[in-house]
């Protein structure tokens, strides 16, 4: 059992009951069942899809946060730093490395490698539920500004990942707002913005993440594979699509069962990431959405999409 958190030991200490783990991703014959030998990357399409479809699906693969035409889609603000609890050294740096890599391809911020806190923590758990309750526990701020829905829905979910976002949210110039009151009355800010159809007064910054996996579960899969999930998972708040929307693969579908899943990120989850990440943070949800389609065109015209991370640059093959 290795663990790759350099300066959060209050993490790892938080996490001591999450860490009596089997060795990660070992099969009945004691020897490693996720790949990391074959790490090549290709990108994946279904079929041709229409603009239609693509935005349907990204409207699928996006949790609905009161009116998308009112509120933005929460996005990092801060540097990004990833960490690992639960997995082989090697591996795990494999994995971060490789989730530092899509953040650069995102264009979001990167915070210096071994010098930062982790704020998107992955932890390879026995049980993802059970996982559930001792975050809750550890870290009861995170679930603050959670409805009763949204924490039943987490409990209740069965399937092998569990995703925790805390969320802030702040007016366009980064200002905290207050909290609403008892009575559902909305806060009041007073911002200087001449008045705009097109950007909000508001934002919502992602502050940490914590991903939950079961081992088990992750048994064949390649550290690209995982790392690419994560990205999808943590730089936005993302859902698994249901199978009848799915014009094109995404890497979303990494754990669902009997899905075939791409070998890494796609071009529709590169270009989602893209538009969430393109331009200011205070857009309504509803316009990050549609400019799908048109980071898709950018991406097939300047061959900007995925491609093959360079290790040297990654630190994944020190």
């Amino acid at each position: 059992m290795v663990i790759l958190l350099r300066n959060a030991a209050g993490a790892v200490a938080a996490f001591g009951l999450l860490l009596s783990i089997p060795a990660f991703g070992q099969s009945a014959s004691g020897t490693s069942s996720v790949e990391t030998e074959d790490d090549s990357i290709t990108v994946t399409g279904r079929r041709p899809a229409t603009r239609s479809e693509v935005s349907r699906q990204a409207d699928q693969i996006t949790p609905r946060n009161g009116n998308p035409r009112r509120n933005p889609l929460a996005r990092f603000e801060k540097p990004v730093c990833p960490g690992v609890i639960g997995m082989p050294e090697a591996w795990a740096e494999h994995l971060v490395g490789r989730v530092r890599h899509v953040a650069g391809l995102v264009g979001m911020d990167v915070a210096p490698e071994n010098a930062c806190d982790p704020n998107v923590l992955v932890v390879f758990v026995p049980s993802a539920r059970d996982g559930l309750a001792q975050v809750e526990k550890v870290f009861p701020d995170m679930f603050r500004r959670m409805s009763l829905q949204e924490r039943e829905r987490l409990r209740e979910d069965t399937g092998a990942v569990r995703v925790v976002t805390a969320s802030v949210e702040r007016t366009r110039d980064g200002f905290d707002v207050p909290p609403r009151t008892g009575s559902g009355s909305p806060p009041v800010v007073s911002v200087p913005l001449a008045f705009s159809r097109i950007f909000l007064t508001t934002r919502e910054d992602i502050e940490s993440v914590i991903l939950l996996i079961e081992a088990r579960a992750a048994g064949g899969m390649s550290v690209v594979q995982l790392a690419d999930y994560v990205a999808m998972r943590s730089f936005a708040e993302t859902r698994h699509p249901p199978e009848d929307v799915l014009a094109m693969d995404t890497i979303l579908t990494l754990f669902e069962p009997g899905a075939s899943a791409p070998q890494s990120l796609t071009d529709f989850d590169l270009a989602y990431l893209r538009s969430l990440y393109d331009g200011i943070p205070n857009m309504p949800a509803t316009t990050r959405t549609l400019g799908l389609n048109r980071q898709l065109r950018r991406m097939e015209q300047d061959g900007t999409g995925i491609a093959e991370p360079d290790l040297t640059e990654t630190g994944e093959g020190e």
